[in-house]
């Protein structure tokens, strides 16, 4: 495998429209289907996540009348998503010059699934090039790591540009359920904490450097691991979280990964300014604080919050939404260039991304 240099060189995002959270809690938990109570224990739990706006792709007027998952505009399709971010990654960059297509999700509105909807993608977007086209789902909120540890292999070894699309449509999974069912709370939790986005990444060997005037992201490390667990996943198409996931996937993901990642790089927590965090929710982000987990600082863990707070936890694409805000800065404020990615999720899968600005 070559030596050469993988960078990412442009990044676009797509979201779907965005409903004040109250109303989103409202429409999925009406007074008139599961009365005030509940409907009043919903908003409550909306408001307590901090998350003012939530982006959802099904129509939740359909969902409050009988429980339709149905795309309120089609343009939301999974597939249409793709061939705008493509759209988007390649203004600098010829398609035909693209040899690599990776895309990776966990919950989509796509159903018809042969050829794979990366294939799909590929031939709606003109990509008459790529030598690959890969498909990775349900790995979880790492997935979009998994990704990216696949295109950089393909760019050192053929010297082609790839791109990456990681996506979740997170309300199609939403149910509606009755008060009385065993896992009505679990489900509010999931139906309430889960928005929906996509991100785009176009990687680019150092051969094309030059083709890009701006400051880059240069990829200087990947790692991911796999633990088994099952405190996170689906049972009978219901998506679940069991209580304890803050106090383990954190710690899960430092010791089996980040720590042992750092000192691989000769670095220490201290040395990383640039902190892209899956965005579990914030209790599970202010457990990176902690000495026995990380003990990042508020300024390391600032970004991450702040982009929970902003776009809630879409999925596999949180982690993304954060690098991307790292990625529009014209210039890092504190002057310091290195930085990391990090996602974590079902499985248990979690993965690492170590990069300077370049």
């Amino acid at each position: 495998m070559s030596s050469e240099s993988v960078y990412i060189a442009e990044m676009a995002s797509i979201m779907p429209k965005r409903y004040c959270s109250a109303h989103v809690s409202d429409r999925m938990y009406s007074t008139a289907n599961f009365g005030p109570a509940v409907n009043k224990m919903a908003k409550r739990f909306a408001a307590r996540m901090g998350v003012p706006l939530r982006s959802a792709v099904i129509d939740l007027d359909l969902f409050e009348q009988d429980g339709q998952n149905e795309l309120a505009n089609l343009e939301d399709h999974p597939k249409t998503w793709g061939k705008s971010v493509v759209e988007q990654l390649t203004t600098r960059i010829p398609k035909k010059n693209i040899g690599y297509f990776n895309l990776s999700y966990n919950i989509s509105y796509h159903q018809d699934t042969l050829p794979n909807l990366a294939s799909q993608i590929v031939m709606d977007s003109d990509l008459t090039e790529v030598e690959r086209a890969d498909e990775l789902s349900h790995y979880g909120c790492a997935a979009s790591i998994f990704s990216l540890d696949q295109a950089v292999q393909f760019c050192k070894e053929t010297g082609k540009p790839a791109i990456v699309f990681t996506f979740d449509q997170c309300t199609v999974a939403h149910q509606k359920i009755e008060a009385n069912d065993s896992d009505f709370r679990r489900m509010m939790v999931s139906n309430l904490l889960f928005n929906d986005a996509g991100v785009g990444l176009l990687l680019v060997p150092e051969s094309l450097r030059e083709a890009f005037q701006r400051p880059l992201l240069r990829i200087r490390d990947i790692q991911t691991g796999y633990q088994s667990g099952s405190l996170i996943g689906m049972s009978q198409g219901r998506f679940l979280m069991n209580d304890g996931v803050k106090d383990v996937m954190p710690k899960l993901a430092s010791t089996a990964l980040i720590r042992p990642f750092l000192e691989k790089n000769g670095l220490n927590t201290n040395s990383v300014h640039q902190w892209s965090i899956h965005q579990g929710g914030t209790e599970v982000l202010k457990q990176f604080a902690n000495a026995d987990v990380l003990g990042l600082s508020d300024q390391q863990l600032e970004r991450s919050l702040e982009l929970f707070h902003q776009y809630g936890n879409t999925s596999a694409a949180s982690c993304l939404l954060v690098l991307k805000s790292f990625f529009d800065d014209p210039e890092p404020l504190n002057g310091d260039r290195t930085g990391m990615l990090v996602g974590f999720g079902a499985g248990y899968y979690f993965g690492a991304m170590l990069y300077d600005r370049q």
